[in-house]
C-alpha cells in the first residue's frame, strides 16, 4: 500500500494516537515515491502529517532532535507533535508518521532586497545555532565526498562528465582544513522554506539534515534565488556576515559547492526523466533554468566572486 492510498479512516486512526483534536478534513500536499505530506484541519486547527513510506529511524529521530533544539532556540520551525505516550513519532502499517503544527506561508517565486536580507540573517544566525549542536559522527556524510568525481555522463545536452572534472580539479586547491562543518539544514532549496511579507515563516523538511560543511548550506540556498546572480550573492552574503563571519576558503567553496550542486540537480532530473518520461517537458524546462545559472556562474572566475562586493 503506497502512502496515496491513505484513506479517511486511515489518517483518523493515525489522530487517534496524538492529542490534536479531531478530525475535519485531508488534502495531499506532497506526494512522491518515498513520502506523502497531508494538510489535516483538526478541531484544534491545522497539521501536517508526513507519511514516509520508507525509513531509517534512527536518523529519522536524529533529524526530530536537530528541529527541537532550534525550536527551542525560537527559530520558525513547525512545532513536532507527542503522541499520547510522548514520543515524537508513529509507525502506521509500516509507514513512519511525523505530525507538525502548520505554519502559513508560501514558496518565493521572487526575491526582493528585503526578503534576501531576511534569509540572511535567519539562515546565519541557524547556522550559528547549529554549530552548537553535538556533532555525531554516525550521521557524518562522506567527508570528501563534494570533491570526488561520481559517474555521470553529458544530459540536457549539457557535458555534466566535463564540467565536474574541471571542478574536481579546481577544487583540489581548497585548503578543506579551513572548512567548518556542523549539523545543517542539508537541503535549503525554496521549497523548502516558506515566507509571508518578506520575511521568512517557516523553514521545513529537515530529512537531508546531517553534519557537513557550512559553506555548502550556503551555496544550495543561492542556487535557488531568482534574479541577478551577482547582485543577490552580494546582498545575501553581506547581510549573512553581520551575525556569522566567514573565512577566505569558505567564501571560495561557496562558489565551488554551488557548481557542484547544480550538477548533482542535473543528474538527480536525469533519473527522473528515465521514471517518469511523461513529464518530459517540466522536467527540460527545469534543466534548462539549472544550466542556465550554472553558465551564469560560470562567467565569473572564483576570484571574480571572491571580489563581488
Amino acid at each position: 500500500m503506497l502512502p496515496t492510498d491513505l484513506t479517511q479512516n486511515d489518517i483518523k486512526q493515525i489522530l487517534s494516537s496524538y492529542s490534536v483534536g479531531t478530525y475535519n478534513y485531508h488534502n495531499p500536499l506532497y506526494i512522491s515515491p518515498k513520502r506523502i505530506l497531508y494538510l489535516i484541519k483538526t478541531s484544534s486547527g491545522k497539521y501536517v502529517v508526513k507519511v514516509f513510506e520508507k525509513f531509517e529511524l534512527d536518523h529519522l529521530l536524529f533529524t526530530i532532535s536537530v528541529q527541537k533544539f532550534v525550536i527551542k532556540k525560537n527559530f520558525p520551525i513547525p512545532r513536532i507533535e507527542h503522541t499520547k505516550n510522548g514520543e515524537p513519532f508513529s509507525e502506521f502499517k509500516g509507514k513512519g508518521i511525523i505530525i507538525q503544527k502548520f505554519l502559513a506561508g508560501r514558496h518565493p517565486k521572487r526575491y526582493s532586497d528585503r526578503l534576501i536580507k531576511n534569509m540572511a540573517s535567519t539562515f546565519a544566525k541557524l547556522n550559528k545555532t547549529l554549530m552548537q549542536y553535538p556533532l555525531q559522527d554516525k550521521y557524518a556524510w562522506k567527508t570528501d565526498y563534494h570533491f570526488q568525481p561520481s559517474n555521470t555522463n553529458a544530459a540536457f545536452g549539457f557535458n555534466m562528465k566535463q564540467e565536474q572534472e574541471k571542478l574536481v580539479c579546481e577544487m583540489s586547491k581548497l585548503t578543506k582544513s579551513k572548512l567548518r562543518r556542523s549539523i545543517i539544514h542539508g537541503d535549503l532549496s525554496n521549497e523548502n522554506y516558506l515566507v509571508h511579507k518578506q520575511n521568512i515563516t517557516a523553514i521545513i523538511d529537515w530529512e537531508k539534515c546531517r553534519e557537513d560543511y557550512i559553506a555548502y548550506d550556503i551555496a544550495v540556498f543561492l542556487i535557488g534565488i531568482t534574479g541577478k546572480l551577482q547582485n543577490n550573492v552580494s546582498l545575501y552574503l553581506q547581510e549573512y556576515e553581520k551575525y556569522l563571519q566567514l573565512n577566505y576558503e569558505e567564501r571560495k567553496a561557496i562558489y565551488y559547492f554551488m557548481k557542484i550542486h547544480m550538477l548533482v540537480i542535473l543528474n538527480w532530473l536525469k533519473k527522473i526523466l528515465k521514471k517518469q518520461p511523461d513529464k518530459e517537458i517540466s522536467i527540460n524546462k527545469k534543466a534548462q533554468q539549472i544550466i542556465q545559472k550554472y553558465l551564469a556562474l560560470n562567467k565569473l572566475t572564483v576570484e571574480q566572486f571572491m571580489n563581488l562586493p
